[in-house]
């Protein structure tokens, strides 16, 4: 019999530490949304694929592979890339693929992984995949580690970024122009960890471990990890304890936190992009009104406005993750992508508010509550989600959605 990811000790000790959620959350309704109507010109995926959604006009879908929480980024030349995992043993995996290979699935290594996954290209235009891996066929406190794989000339080199704890949960990673290797995740306060979120860099030593000073704190809520084009560090995560939406950057060498958001239950699920003078732009959930809100920086003060709302958000160890995801066109206009069991958005600011459209609607099986989402240099978007349940890998469906 198939033995999926988790345990049901680790479940008894994930419930706890989150009240014993295990349906829908504040602000999350669990049953199906209205999503808005999509006119006569949408187009349905071919039914050979399955269970088919139904996309947008003007928009395209391929269907990339079989599993879950993909992850998607550029390469060198613009083209999409993107990694998934699957979270079942014993046939849990990493894999990898790209247009540019004909989207020909790469799979990495087999063994008991967790996601959300991060991935970025270097300048040589090397993909790069952090995630986490349980380091065992069992769920032990003494094990687990953020992974770094990096494909050079035709061969991954897969190495823990070794360190206390059992951390490295909600990894992400990011390459800037001076080809640093950053990444982050947590070292979780379900399993009695303290350091919460941790800043991970690759020198010609090694991996140097950080603990941010966000002090204790849970994973499932998301940490995001960006770099900008005037170098500048940052990373947003939620701190579950004072529900706020938090922001982090690395100054001379030294953490700075700044509280966002504190109105509500704020702060999951967060995604950051800095725009083209080095500003940054998040968006992020609000679980008490279901609301996706974006927030910018105005000199020292925090700016933040609702974008649109999800009514199909489940919050449980199998449910939502990543279900926001931002980045900043190159006329400065910030582009959100959220979805949840049965619609992803996408929208973009206007002077009059904010353009939605309902990119895709689940058909017969529901959305893996998971997007992932880049714009290229001719600020076209490359979406990335799936089809179907982080507790059943093997059947859920990796999709690329794009505007051709």
């Amino acid at each position: 019999m198939k033995q999926l990811f988790w345990w049901v000790p680790v479940l008894a000790l994930i419930a706890a530490a989150c009240g014993g959620d295990s349906g829908a959350g504040p602000g999350a309704t669990g049953t199906a949304s209205s999503p808005s109507p999509v006119d006569d010109t949408t187009t349905t995926r071919p039914e050979t694929t399955g269970n088919a959604g139904r996309v947008a006009s003007g928009w395209a879908l391929t269907a990339i592979g079989n599993g879950i929480k993909p992850v998607i980024a550029l390469d060198a030349d613009d083209r999409p890339a993107i990694a998934w995992l699957a979270e079942e043993l014993p046939e849990g995996f990493v894999s990898f693929a790209s247009a540019a290979q004909g989207w020909e699935e790469d799979r990495l290594i087999e063994g008991y992984f967790y996601g959300p996954i991060g991935l970025a290209f270097d300048p040589g235009g090397n993909p790069h995949i952090a995630y986490h891996d349980h380091q065992g066929q069992t769920f032990q406190d003494d094990l687990g580690d953020l992974t770094h794989a990096f494909r050079s000339e035709g061969a991954w080199n897969i190495a823990a970024a070794n360190d206390d704890g059992h951390d490295g949960w909600d990894s992400t990673i990011a390459i800037g122009s001076d080809g640093v290797v950053r990444a982050a995740g947590i070292d979780p306060q379900q399993f009695g960890r303290q350091d919460g979120v941790e800043y991970y860099q690759l020198s010609d030593t090694g991996w140097q471990v950080t603990a941010i000073g966000s002090g204790p704190i849970e994973y499932e809520w998301n940490v995001s990890l960006a770099t900008s084009t005037t170098g500048r560090v940052a990373l947003t995560y939620h701190d579950n304890n004072t529900r706020q939406l938090m922001f982090g950057e690395l100054v001379d060498g030294v953490w700075e936190l700044d509280a966002v958001d504190s109105e509500g239950d704020a702060g999951r699920f967060s995604s950051l992009a800095f725009d083209g003078s080095g500003e940054p732009h998040i968006s992020y959930f609000r679980a008490d009104t279901g609301t996706v809100r974006y927030a910018t920086r105005s000199g020292a003060t925090w700016i933040t406005e609702d974008v649109g709302s999800l009514s199909d958000v489940e919050i449980s160890f199998t449910g939502a993750r990543r279900i926001t995801a931002i980045d900043v066109d190159s006329a400065g206009t910030p582009h959100i992508v959220f979805g949840d069991r049965s619609v992803v958005r996408h929208a973009a600011r206007t002077d009059s508010g904010w353009e939605t459209t309902d990119i895709l609607t689940a058909g017969e099986r529901l959305l893996g509550q998971l997007v992932s989402f880049t714009l290229d240099d001719a600020d076209v978007p490359h979406v990335a989600t799936y089809e179907g349940s982080a507790a059943d890998s093997e059947n859920a469906e990796i999709v690329y959605l794009t505007t051709p």
